[in-house]
């Protein structure tokens, strides 16, 4: 006969059994590429990262460099606690542009070889409601050779219409959205 003592002790097992199921089943997911984009700047979700090689148009992990990496986790704008040099967590952005096209930043938007970026007009103030203190003026730019200018989807993404292109050499792979399970909030900004 089983006692509650027994039935609870079962209950636990195979409750730590279907934990240590699931913890080694994320382990081995995050392993093979598995990542979780939880910041604004991009759809909300799962996606495959691809290390290697990068194009326009993809969707890219980097680091940013070390003094804006360090201006960044002091306005809150990156967190610690990830894989970059400075032990930040890396940016997830689109390649934009690469030294071949040509950027113009207005405060009403960036345009890339003449076509407008959505949603892409310059913030006076971050969300926190403090004074954007950084950024490029008005102007066309260009990225010198093997550097890249990121932007994010969201319109208070904070992008390379304020800090400019990074080195390519700061990207380390590509993200790949998992179907149906990456979720666009443009409809909630």
């Amino acid at each position: 006969m089983l006692t509650h003592e027994r039935i609870a002790g079962r209950c636990l097992t195979a409750a730590l059994a279907v934990v240590t199921t699931a913890s080694l089943g994320y382990a081995a997911l995050t392993h093979a590429g598995l990542r979780f984009n939880a910041d604004q700047s991009m759809p909300l979700g799962a996606y495959w990262f691809i290390p290697g090689a990068v194009q326009r148009d993809d969707i890219a992990q980097a680091c940013l460099p070390s003094a804006l990496a360090q201006y960044a986790l002091q306005r809150g704008y990156l967190e610690r606690g990830g894989s970059c040099a400075d032990g930040s967590i890396p940016i997830v952005k689109v390649i934009a542009a690469t030294s071949s096209d040509r950027i113009v930043i207005a405060n009403d938007g960036v345009s890339i070889d003449g076509k407008p970026w959505p949603d892409s007009a310059l913030r006076r103030y971050d969300s926190a409601g403090r004074r954007v203190d950084l950024r490029l003026p008005s102007g066309r730019y260009s990225c010198a050779p093997d550097s890249v200018f990121l932007m994010g989807e969201h319109p208070r993404s904070w992008d390379s219409r304020y800090w400019g292109c990074v080195p390519l050499t700061t990207v380390a792979g590509r993200w790949k959205p998992v179907p149906f399970l990456t979720f666009s909030q443009k409809a909630n900004s």
